[in-house]
């Protein structure tokens, strides 16, 4: 596209504007990488109309860019991957450096000499890029595949995330249930942190945190953005953690895996191996049966008199628990440089086993199983159409299911298990949940000049919750507990048959999820634009964003459940007159003008517990320069306009919205190349994020001041 001239540029710029401003899109989040820098003479005067190109094993085809009068170029789009930088220019030996390694969100300076002498020679140079992106200020680190292919992890993502600086693995602040899922980065909680794959959002949509799981057999890298983030990336008061995907390539490749795991080759302490967590699907690296209790075969704390109860710590037994996990992976070219394939499955099989000595109905020691299945696998096509537009698209899909009860687990050391009171034949093998899970991403970048870039990517996150097994039936719960002392309006003893504690049920809980649906839509697009100059140069973006999170739920009661409040009376919530005749006839009766009936009262829930539709939308808008002023000198500024609507989750109260002048986040950081070597810089950055909404307050993000990231010095 050379042959467009300097006015053309700028039309399409303003149309590519115009045309992605009007797309609704949400946060942004970086998946790929850049190279940028100037080329010289050996005089040091600059070399103007060079052509650039870059090809490596990750890129379909090859990108090219041509310097500017002032000798500067800028690639971008670039997967993760080692490249070959070719540089061409007539009168000048052929200049190539191989061994190139980028990650998502690396952007080397590489500055080029050029030889004088035939195009027919070259000057090859072999060795890395600079270990330091002298021209960014934001702190992120990234862990690529040479790393996860070398350490031990887990077998998701996050287990990555705590090789960052000011990361660390905070189990309490977990949403999920789950210690493997929660993070503090630079001591922001895990529900302020925002979670992707792919650039897509993935955060859990009711507590924050991991929504969802990423093999990391799927992984290309990990990036953690801990603080200092440009202006297209809002929505995070904590850290920005990207999971970048594998993709195809030109030569095929593959293999088949298996992974397994058993509590025979884990630890004796069943506390700690996490191999008695409560049930299949989950390994929350230790158990949620263990743990400090009163000790129920002595005497329990009473305030009358005065007694403390005696505590004592609760060790089961372990369970016979194996995970399962075969699977392959196969990635390759469909059509050579046109049209790549990446694809693998890895499914989870786990199986548990308890034996639990029951007590009370059916007694006598039951083996019970419960398991988990999850279909784990990640598709993904990458079709270059030209080398100007390269386009993808990625589902990942995680449908689960479980399935079975299990006891309370027996103690290791003869203690009283408290749940062995329970009839065994209440526990149903059918009893567990389906979990559809799944995540489309769609995307592309366009490069109608060596300067101009223009990228969307769209994504849908869909996750259901839906209970199964559920027993039908009219199910009685006792509010209170009955026994030989209760008595009735007439002074006389509860029927026998009425003899029970709090609590006490008929049968397992009738209550069902039909439906608990969680969606998220985003799109994202912008237009980055590079301009060089002597006095410098610039790449400005500007990017519109759009997110939709909704939420759809159905629970009720099969047949219907009655809470029985036996020996109390009732207090109206409608009226305070609505009890009159009750209380006027048990007067008469009984001589107690109370509202209850002989024995007490009940309610019925019959109807739908929870259902409804609810959606928020959020919009963003975002300005950002980088530009590289010389002498080892960059300034990255940026500004955000957040717009929100977020809806309560019950009619009664009102939303909360945002408008554009509401959110309104400046972003202002710069670097400095110390030693103007590409090995040590100094960076700063401030932003503020202000929220003028009367009943919320105002919040302010913490500015991020000097830091330095050379080989070993901080200042």
């Amino acid at each position: 596209m050379s042959f467009l001239n300097g006015r053309t540029n700028r039309l399409l710029l303003l149309w590519s504007l115009i045309t992605f401003l009007m797309v609704p899109t949400t946060i942004a989040q970086e998946t790929t990488a850049g190279i940028q820098g100037t080329v010289k003479d050996k005089s040091g005067a600059v070399v103007s109309g060079a052509t650039i190109e870059v090809t490596g094993p990750a890129l379909i085809g090859v990108q090219r860019a041509t310097t500017d009068s002032a000798g500067a170029y800028r690639l971008s789009q670039l997967p993760p991957g080692e490249y070959t930088l070719t540089v061409n220019m007539q009168g000048f030996r052929a200049y190539r450096q191989t061994g190139i390694a980028l990650s998502a969100g690396r952007l080397p300076t590489i500055d080029i000499i050029l030889e004088l002498g035939q195009m027919q020679e070259t000057v090859v140079v072999t060795g890395e890029a600079p270990i330091v992106d002298v021209t960014q200020s934001k702190v992120a680190v990234t862990v690529d595949l040479n790393v996860i292919n070398s350490i031990p992890k887990g077998r998701s993502f996050q287990s990555l995330i705590a090789f960052a600086p000011g990361a660390r693995q905070e189990p309490l602040q977990s949403g999920s249930g789950s210690r493997d899922n929660g993070f503090q980065i630079n001591g922001a909680s895990d529900s302020e942190n925002v979670y992707l794959i792919d650039g897509i959002n993935t955060t859990n949509i009711v507590n924050g945190g991991v929504g969802k799981n990423f093999q990391v057999d799927f992984l290309q890298e990990v990036q953690i953005k801990s603080a200092s983030f440009e202006a297209e990336y809002g929505g995070a008061l904590g850290g920005v953690v990207n999971a970048v995907p594998k993709h195809g390539s030109n030569a095929w490749h593959g293999e088949l895996k298996t992974y397994f795991r058993t509590n025979a080759l884990n630890a004796l302490d069943p506390c700690a191996s996490g191999y008695t967590s409560g049930g299949a699907g989950t390994f929350t690296g230790f158990s949620t049966v263990c743990g400090l209790r009163l000790n129920p075969t002595l005497p329990q704390a009473s305030s009358a008199a005065r007694r403390d109860g005696t505590p004592e710590y609760y060790v089961p037994k372990k369970d016979t628990r194996h995970i399962l996990e075969p699977g392959y992976e196969v990635g390759g070219p469909l059509v050579n440089d046109r049209l790549w394939l990446f694809s693998s499955y890895v499914p989870t099989l786990d199986t548990i086993r308890r034996t639990t000595t029951f007590t009370g109905n059916n007694p006598g020691a039951r083996e019970l199983t419960q398991t988990f299945t999850q279909h784990n696998a990640y598709n993904r096509l990458d079709y270059g159409m030209f080398n100007s537009l390269r386009l993808f698209g990625g589902w990942n899909y995680a449908y689960s299911r479980s399935m079975g009860q299990l006891g309370n687990p027996d103690s290791a050391y003869g203690q009283r298990n408290t749940g062995a009171t329970t009839d065994p034949s209440t526990l149903r093998s059918d009893f567990g949940t389906v979990n559809p899970l799944s995540l489309y991403s769609f995307g592309g970048d366009w490069t109608p000049t060596s300067k101009l870039v223009v990228s969307g990517r769209y994504g849908y996150f869909f996750l259901n919750n839906e209970d199964r097994g559920r027993p039908t039936g009219i199910r009685y719960v006792y509010q209170t507990t009955v026994n030989a002392d209760s008595r009735d309006l007439a002074g006389q003893a509860f029927p026998v048959s009425s003899v029970n504690t709090a609590n006490f049920a008929n049968m397992p809980s009738n209550l069902q999820t039909i439906f608990d649906a969680y969606k998220r839509r985003s799109l994202n697009t912008d237009a980055s634009y590079f301009v060089g100059r002597r006095w410098g140069t610039h790449t400005f973006k500007a990017g519109y964003a759009w997110m939709r999170q909704s939420n759809e739920v159905l629970r009720n009661f099969n047949t219907a459940a009655v809470n029985l409040n036996w020996g109390e009376a009732y207090t109206p919530v409608t009226s305070t007159t609505a009890c009159d005749q009750v209380k006027a006839g048990n007067q008469g009766q009984f001589g107690n003008p109370v509202c209850e009936g002989r024995y007490g009262y009940f309610v019925v829930g019959t109807n739908v517990t929870n259902t409804g539709t609810d959606e928020t939308n959020s919009h963003a808008l975002y300005l950002q320069d980088q530009w590289t002023v010389g002498h080892g000198l960059t300034l990255n500024l940026g500004i955000r306009f957040d717009k929100e609507n977020i809806p309560p989750y019950r009619p009664v109260f009102n939303p909360v919205d945002f408008g554009w002048g509401d959110k309104i986040a400046p972003r202002i950081g710069g670097a400095y190349d110390l030693l103007h070597n590409g090995k040590v810089k100094v960076y700063a950055s401030y932003c503020r994020a202000a929220r003028s909404v009367p009943t919320i307050g105002t919040t302010v993000c913490t500015p991020w001041m000097m830091r330095t990231t050379p080989r070993s010095l901080r200042l």
